[in-house]
C-alpha cells in the first residue's frame, strides 16, 4: 500500500511516527511538504516551548462537538505516555499546559522524525506546492505518484488568503470560509504609549453574544495581545466566519480583584488623605506609572494642573468606571498574518468523526487543522491534530495488516 501524507506538520508526523514500524515490503509512506523542512509550524507553538496538549482536556473547548470522539479516544495521557516511549520527558504548568522537560519544541519534532527517518519506507518530499489532488477510480494522484491511500493533515498560515481548501475541491470537498486566530486584535485607539506593558485582567468581546475570560494582557503599539487575547480572538474569528457584521468592542476590567465601589471608596480616601497631592499620580499606586496616566486620560477627567482634592465625586465616578470597562473597538480593516491557528476549514459534515475519512472520496483522511474545528489556547489544538493522527493511523493500520 502506498500512503501520501500532504502536510508534514503534528497530525502528519504523528501518523507516520506511528505506522512506521508496521509497513510490510509493498508499503510506503510519502510525506509530502511545501516548506523547505517539515515541522516548522511545530516548532513555534507554545512560543517554542512545545505546549503539545493539556490535561483539562474536554470537547467543550473546542467550537464543535465532533472533536469529542476523537480526543476522548486519545488522551493527554496517552499522549504523554507515547512521547515517554520516544524518550521524550514532559511536565504539567499550573494551567495544565503540557510541555517537554526540556521546554523546547524541538524536542517534540525531533523525537517524531527520529522515530523513523532511517526507515527506507519512509520519504520526506519537501519544497512541494501542490496545487490539486485528483483521483482516478480507487487511485489519487499526487505530486506526479499514484497512491492508494491520502491524508491531507495541511495547516496554514493562519491567513484567509494562504489557505489550502483548493488541494480538496477537485474531490468534492468544501471549506467555510477561514480567519486567522489565536492572535492578538488590531485595535482603532492610539496604544502605543502602553507598548511592551502587561496587566493582569478580565477581558469581554462584545459583538452579538459577550465572551468572557481573565488573565495576562500585553499591550503592543496598535494591538492588544497576551493569552487573553488569543482566546477572546477565536471568538472574533468565529462570528467573522459566520458573517457577522456587528462592531466589536473588547472591554478591559483593569482591578478584576475589585468592585465598582471598593475602587471609588479608595479614591475617595485617597483625596481626603492627600488633598495637595498632584492628580497626576492618582492612580500611580494601583498601575504602572503609563498605563496609570492612560487611563485618566481615557477617562476624559480634567486632572492637569489639578490636585487630588480637586476632583469631584464625579470626576472620581468617571475615572472608577474607566478602571473597570476599559473599552477598546476592534479595527477590522487590519487582518493578523501571525495567529497561530485558523478558524474554519472543510465543512464536518463531509467527513466521518469516527474515523475520519472522507464521507465523499474513500481512503482519503482529513485531520488536524484541515478541518473546520479550533480549540481554546493552551494546548487543546495540537492535541486536536495528535489525536486526529491516532484516529487515522489506527484505521490505517488496520488496511495493512
Amino acid at each position: 500500500m502506498k500512503i501520501a501524507i500532504i502536510g508534514g506538520g503534528a497530525c502528519g508526523l504523528l501518523i507516520v511516527s506511528l505506522l512506521q514500524d508496521k509497513l510490510g515490503n509493498n508499503d510506503s509512506i510519502d510525506i509530502i511538504e511545501k516548506e523547505d523542512k517539515v515541522g516548522k509550524k511545530l516548532l513555534l507553538t507554545g512560543n517554542g516551548r512545545g505546549n503539545i496538549s493539556n490535561v483539562n482536556m474536554s470537547s467543550c473547548f473546542y467550537n464543535d462537538e465532533f472533536a469529542a470522539p476523537i480526543i476522548n479516544a486519545f488522551t493527554p495521557n496517552d499522549l504523554i505516555n507515547y512521547f515517554d516511549s520516544l524518550g521524550v520527558l514532559t511536565f504539567n504548568d499550573l494551567e495544565g499546559r503540557v510541555y517537554p522537560r526540556s521546554e523546547t519544541a524541538s524536542t517534540i519534532l525531533n523525537a517524531l522524525r527520529e522515530s523513523y527517518i532511517n526507515n527506507p519506507k519512509v520519504k520526506e518530499l519537501t519544497g512541494i506546492n501542490l496545487k490539486t489532488i485528483s483521483k482516478n477510480k480507487d487511485k489519487y494522484l499526487v505530486n506526479g505518484n499514484v497512491y492508494d491511500v491520502v491524508v491531507v493533515s495541511v495547516g496554514s498560515k493562519a491567513n484567509s488568503k494562504d489557505y489550502n481548501d483548493y488541494l480538496l475541491k477537485e474531490l468534492s470537498h468544501s471549506s467555510t470560509y477561514v480567519y486567522p486566530a489565536l492572535t492578538p486584535l488590531f485595535v482603532k485607539e492610539n496604544t502605543s504609549s502602553l507598548k511592551g506593558l502587561h496587566a493582569k485582567v478580565k477581558a469581554s468581546l462584545k459583538m452579538k453574544e459577550v465572551y468572557e475570560t481573565s488573565g495576562e494582557l500585553l499591550f503592543k503599539e496598535d494591538s492588544l495581545s497576551g493569552i487573553v487575547m488569543f482566546e477572546l480572538s477565536s471568538f472574533y474569528a468565529r462570528n467573522k466566519i459566520k458573517g457577522i457584521k456587528e462592531k466589536a468592542i473588547i472591554s478591559l476590567d483593569m482591578l478584576k480583584e475589585y468592585s465598582n465601589e471598593e475602587i471609588f471608596n479608595k479614591l475617595i480616601n485617597l483625596k481626603e488623605l492627600s488633598p495637595f497631592k498632584n492628580a497626576s499620580f492618582l492612580l500611580n499606586g494601583f498601575f504602572p506609572k503609563m498605563i496609570a496616566k492612560y487611563i485618566l486620560d481615557r477617562s476624559k477627567v480634567e486632572y492637569k494642573n489639578k490636585n487630588y482634592g480637586d476632583l469631584n465625586k464625579k470626576d472620581l465616578e468617571k475615572i472608577t468606571n474607566t478602571i473597570k470597562e476599559l473599552t477598546f473597538t476592534i479595527n477590522e480593516n487590519k487582518i493578523p498574518t501571525n495567529g497561530q491557528i485558523i478558524v474554519g476549514g472543510i465543512c464536518l459534515n463531509e467527513v466521518d468523526n469516527n474515523t475520519l475519512e472522507s464521507k465523499l472520496n474513500k481512503n482519503l483522511y482529513l485531520g488536524g487543522e484541515v478541518l473546520n474545528i479550533d480549540g481554546k489556547c493552551g494546548g487543546y489544538n495540537l492535541h486536536f491534530a495528535f489525536a486526529c493522527a491516532k484516529k487515522i493511523s489506527t484505521i490505517i493500520e488496520e488496511k495493512l495488516c
